[in-house]
């Protein structure tokens, strides 16, 4: 397993269909366990693959890998995928990890793959992960995605998230905008009460 995990971890001199040939080639071996994990990181290969940007690997991965396993410090490989910058091919990769995984899942600081994105403020992120997570979820402070957005100053993820956030959450992400001289237009938060009160 710790050649699979090299060829799956580590760029390597030869063409990327070459690296994927012979990363299929070492996984149809017996006894492979893609599970095993790296022991420097507790990440497995797929999570290696998405944080290192190998992203040519990881549709084989992801049809070979657990997506649920976690590395050393709780993060699933879409948690991985949210820390990463928004490069297209990334944005191809959390799409793809978000058919397959738990959108909710909570790392060891109780952040969602949401809440790392918008506290990063990688609002393309945020218009894929929007539509399969759980808004309203808080980590160990506390907050919610949009409140993170809010603290970092991040006011156009923070405006995309408020019709998906409770009115709590967005009167809060405001106030915090607020005391960093940015906030939500009068006009915006009048049409997300309005909103809600249909719900």
């Amino acid at each position: 397993m710790d050649v699979v995990w090299g060829a799956a971890g580590y760029p390597c001199p030869y063409r990327y269909d070459d690296q994927l040939s012979c990363l299929k080639l070492l996984c149809s071996l017996p006894g492979v366990n893609l599970s095993k994990v790296n022991q420097f990181t507790k990440a497995n290969p797929l999570m290696d693959a998405v944080g290192l940007g190998l992203f040519h690997l990881i549709p084989f991965l992801l049809s070979v890998s657990n997506t649920s396993q976690q590395d050393g410090k709780g993060n699933t490989a879409l948690s991985i995928a949210a820390f990463t910058s928004g490069m297209s091919e990334n944005l191809y990769v959390l799409a793809l990890i978000c058919q397959c995984s738990d959108c909710d899942h909570q790392n060891n600081n109780a952040e969602t793959p949401l809440m790392i994105a918008a506290g990063r403020g990688y609002l393309d992120h945020i218009k894929i992960l929007k539509h399969c997570s759980d808004h309203n979820i808080h980590n160990k402070n506390g907050e919610t995605a949009i409140e993170l957005a809010a603290a970092n100053k991040h006011q156009k993820v923070a405006e995309s998230l408020m019709d998906f956030s409770s009115i709590f959450s967005v009167i809060k992400a405001n106030t915090i905008l607020n005391q960093r001289g940015l906030g939500f237009t009068k006009k915006m938060l009048k049409e997300h009460l309005a909103l809600h009160q249909k719900k």
